[in-house]
């Protein structure tokens, strides 16, 4: 899968340049952790190292529910766990390859091509409090990437490019029963429970910035 090439080597390289002469070369082998999900319908969470991102749609932590495609033909979706891939260049708070990087939570795309790039952040808190992070997080992690000529690459190629934050109090639908997505009777391409965000610096690079917690991909 190209996408997660490119974290491994390219984006990896990056990460390790911008310290290198103080903290010399990264001394481990790199890993990007990430998921494939081909169900139309499911639920996410923020989860910690080594478990499911995947989680009960009436689990305390659930964040966000996606629906995917149809449900005789769902897309094969790839998670990738951008925070805790960046996380892994820090051994310690004085050996920190990561300082400064901002790392949002999830990017998602398709595993078969680059049709589209989702950045997800998560949180179980309030969207008050979540929303000015989020802005953060989705600006540091955007411009980080556009740096690396193979990740700009891929994301210029993208034809859907989308930022999310999801939080409580930003559902305009409460998705408790399965079956949410009887609901949707138009041909959307993608659709979360939506309130748009506009952040001028990254509108410019042709990305569009969601707060909900609902995420379709017709």
């Amino acid at each position: 899968m190209r996408l997660v090439e490119i974290l491994k080597d390219n984006v990896a390289q990056a990460v390790v340049r911008r310290r290198k002469e103080s903290l010399g070369s990264f001394p481990d082998e790199v890993t990007v952790d990430y998921e494939l999900i081909s169900l139309h319908e499911f639920d996410i969470h923020d989860c910690k190292p080594d478990r499911s991102i995947l989680c009960d749609r009436n689990s305390p932590d659930r964040a966000a529910t996606y629906i995917n495609g149809t449900s005789s033909a769902p897309h094969d979706l790839l998670f990738i766990k951008y925070e805790e891939f960046i996380n892994q260049f820090r051994k310690s708070s004085s050996v920190d390859w990561s300082k400064d990087l901002k790392r949002a939570d999830y990017i998602v795309s398709l595993s078969v091509n680059n049709e589209c790039f989702i950045i997800h952040e998560l949180s179980i808190g309030n969207i008050k409090s979540k929303r000015s992070d989020a802005k953060s997080q989705f600006i540091g992690t955007i411009n980080f990437l556009m740096k690396i000529p193979e990740a700009k690459e891929y994301i210029d190629g993208c034809t859907i490019k989308k930022c999310i934050v999801s939080a409580r109090g930003c559902d305009d639908i409460k998705p408790s029963p399965r079956g949410i997505a009887a609901g949707f009777s138009r041909p959307y391409k993608f659709i979360p429970n939506p309130c748009e965000i506009k952040i001028p610096s990254l509108n410019k690079l042709d990305f569009t910035i969601w707060k909900g917690n609902i995420v379709h991909i017709a």
